[in-house]
């Protein structure tokens, strides 16, 4: 079983933003995604800073997953099928990849 120091669930643009924060401070992270959210769809977002004429959702979360990668965040293609609580820590059940322990 897969165990991380914590668990992001979806990857989408606040997902990617806090992998990239938490990766920068080399916690063991893992972002299970499943690409349905919405930043997978948008054509374009403006007003980000960096952007001046907007970019496509595909293209920040492609650059995005790229920066928090460098910092060690893994990233798995899946779907979060149920989340567990115990006294001390969460277990995440996802549909392909099995399951992983927050530490």
């Amino acid at each position: 079983m897969k165990q991380a120091d914590c668990i992001i669930i979806g990857g989408g643009i606040a997902g990617i933003q806090a992998a990239i924060q938490l990766g920068r401070y080399k916690h063991g992270i893992i972002v299970i995604d499943s690409a349905q959210g919405r930043s997978s769809i948008a054509k374009a977002y403006h007003n980000i800073l960096g952007w001046p004429d907007g970019v496509s959702g595909k293209q920040l979360r492609a650059l995005g997953r790229q920066h928090a990668e460098k910092f060690g965040v893994e990233f798995l293609d899946d779907t979060v099928t149920s989340l567990e609580k115990s006294r001390t820590s969460f277990l995440s059940k996802q549909k392909m990849t099995g399951n992983i322990k927050q530490k």
